[in-house]
């Protein structure tokens, strides 16, 4: 074993303990020293000299390192002096933000900057801890702060682009993603970021090539994964067919078990119900208008309480009509957000819930590591996530058999469980009178599709495809939801390249929910898109008596549409081939007769067919099944 060399410096402060072993000044500075190069240890054993008040962010971080970690966090509460060594706050604000304590870690930053306020490793960490928190606006004037002092690192500037995104100034964020490549060319989450904003700007000139350059650079990194964590979410958009998805779910979820393992997995013993009501939870950070929330916030009263006790915890702070509606609907609701992954496992484990239902999978703001740890019996994935996760902790998927047909179901690692209807469940809602066309800006007797899908299911393919449907079809509009004057401008040219009328687009804007159900009636015809079909958006159209034409995809997201307009029985309605779909939509333009008798025979079945409390019973008996099923194999397991 080598012999430890001192520093002059560590020399000169032990000189003056010998002298003096009272001096805290040498005391905290040789602490330091010492946590700076991994002796934990040894600066417990000095700081233990000091008085009670003095050194208390020294000694907060000597106990984290040493793997104290309650009184780490104990202690941390009153370490934000400003007086410290700004990296020493840092080094601790960073520790207390892995940990979840997000207020503690806040605080202890905002005192590292007061002393070192043109540090950009300092900026940065404080711009992902006030992020984490939901404080973008904050987030976003540290994340500059840091690169107008440090440009050429590519983690930070990629950060920042991630904020300008979440933000939704995503005109900038793409611009700040270019800056990222000119750092690094190849940069995966910069890939990745490129080709998504470019779907959600219609931004299609590079597409194609980018998409391609991203193709390459995600097999590279299936085959050498390292450190780095894509997540497979945006690859539904981009590879319909699944089997990049597939691969890159994986690994992703490999990654997240490993994190997860080296927590330490909860797997606590449970006690197996085999009779009695059971506690359900559902997980998401979408209780709120989101598309998730506004499908599901009518089921939770449905359940029977003599079968359920049921629980929500929410990944999200805010509050609206739709987390109203949740929150009642529920016995017991549970802000988690500003818990770290393993605190809310530890609440899910501690409420004893026995199926526990994520509603968010790999989606933005999802927190799989929870799941990863194992809280519950038995995890499964529903509505939030359309595909498989390839995750071991997730154990069964919910859909039905036109989503999930056997015949596909092997490139799935859940156990496929089936509803007998339609897997997208309907909340009532009082759908008023639609304010007419002429207010809406429609011409009032023209005919009229529409598309109120999210711009990144749109894609030259089915835009082409529409131009050929208007084309068809003289006199008719597109009317299309795209609030960004980007997106706008990015339709309109592409129109115009394909020798449509720019006037015969018309835009809509954002509305509330009762609004947006109400002006859907001025419509004729909902086109929907192949690939990642209309969920939420077509549930809204079923209410509103607007009939929507799809295209059968591969996949759970391209085959909504169909699984929809086979349980109102308007089969009719669903087009294998592209050809088809043209043909039907140019049909339906010239016999009203026959478009007029669908929507009657739509709006007749909507109430019977979509009934949420017969959903919400489908639901039950399919979740109790699997519950026992899995308890009798995991006692036989036990024996």
């Amino acid at each position: 074993m080598s012999e430890y060399k001192f520093s002059e410096s560590e020399k000169s402060l032990l000189r003056s303990l010998a002298q003096n072993k009272n001096d805290s000044g040498s005391i905290l500075e040789l602490s330091r020293i010492y946590l700076r190069s991994g002796r934990a240890d040894q600066a417990l054993i000095l700081l233990s000299g000091l008085a009670e008040r003095q050194g208390i962010a020294l000694k907060s971080l000597a106990l984290a390192f040493a793997g104290r970690n309650a009184e780490a966090t104990a202690l941390a509460g009153s370490a934000a002096d400003p007086e410290e060594d700004p990296q020493i706050l840092h080094m601790l604000a960073y520790w207390l933000n892995q940990q979840g304590c997000f207020a503690q870690a806040l605080d202890i930053f905002a005192a590292a900057l007061a002393r070192a306020h043109n540090d950009a490793g300092i900026h940065h960490d404080y711009a992902i801890a006030l992020q984490r928190t939901g404080n973008l606006q904050d987030a976003l004037l540290q994340y500059q702060a840091a690169f107008a002092q440090d440009r050429e690192n590519p983690h930070l500037a990629f950060n920042l682009a991630l904020a300008l995104e979440q933000s939704d100034r995503l005109d900038e964020a793409l611009l700040q993603i270019g800056r990222v490549l000119a750092i690094s060319p190849g940069h995966l989450g910069a890939l990745y970021r490129r080709s998504y904003l470019q779907r959600l700007l219609c931004a299609w000139e590079n597409y194609p090539g980018d998409l391609a350059e991203l193709s390459m650079a995600l097999e590279r990194h299936l085959e050498k994964p390292g450190e780095e964590m894509i997540s497979p979410y945006g690859l539904n958009i981009h590879f319909p067919d699944g089997k990049l998805h597939d691969r890159a779910a994986a690994c992703y979820a490999r990654q997240i078990t490993t994190q997860a393992m080296n927590q330490g997995s909860l797997q606590p013993a449970r006690q197996i119900k085999t009779s009695g009501r059971l506690n359900i939870a559902y997980l998401s950070p979408d209780f709120n208008a989101h598309a998730v929330g506004s499908l599901v916030s009518g089921l939770f009263a449905c359940h029977d309480r003599k079968k359920f006790k049921v629980f929500a915890y929410s990944l999200a702070q805010g509050s609206d009509a739709i987390q109203q509606q949740i929150e009642a609907g529920v016995d017991i609701y549970r802000d988690v957000s500003q818990l770290a992954s393993s605190r809310i496992a530890e609440q899910i484990s501690g409420d004893d819930i026995d199926i526990l239902i994520d509603l968010a999978g790999y989606t933005r703001n999802a927190r799989p590591h929870i799941l990863a740890l194992r809280p519950a019996l038995l995890q499964v994935s529903f509505l939030g996530y359309l595909n498989t996760m390839q995750a071991p902790f997730i154990d069964a998927l919910i859909g039905d058999d036109e989503v999930l047909p056997e015949s596909g179901e092997s490139v799935f690692s859940e156990h496929i469980l089936r509803l007998q209807r339609c897997f997208l469940p309907l909340t009532p809602r009082d759908v008023g009178a639609s304010p007419g066309r002429a207010e809406l800006g429609l011409p009032t007797d023209a005919f009229v599709f529409c598309s109120f899908n999210h711009s990144y299911k749109l894609q030259p393919r089915i835009f082409s495809l529409w131009m050929k449907i208007l084309q068809s079809s003289p006199g008719s509009v597109l009317w299309l939801l795209a609030e960004r004057a980007t997106v706008r401008k990015n339709l309109l040219a592409a129109a115009i390249e394909a020798g449509v009328e720019p006037e015969r687009l018309i835009f809509a804007d954002r509305v509330p929910l009762a609004e947006h159900l109400a002006r859907m009636k001025a419509a004729d015809l909902l086109l929907d898109t192949p690939d990642y079909n209309a969920g939420a958006t077509m549930i809204a159209a079923a209410q509103a008596g607007l009939p929507a034409l799809t295209l059968r995809g591969q996949r759970i997201l391209g085959r909504m549409g169909a699984s929809l307009n086979k349980t109102l029985g308007l089969d009719e309605l669903t087009c294998a081939t592209a050809e088809e779909y043209l043909g039907r939509a140019r049909d339906l333009v010239k016999d009203r007769d026959r478009l007029g008798a669908i929507r009657e025979r739509l709006e007749n079945a909507t109430a019977g067919k979509l009934s949420i409390k017969e959903y919400c019973e489908d639901l039950e008996n399919l979740l109790i099944k699997h519950y026992r099923q899995e308890s009798a194999r995991q006692m036989q397991k036990s024996d």
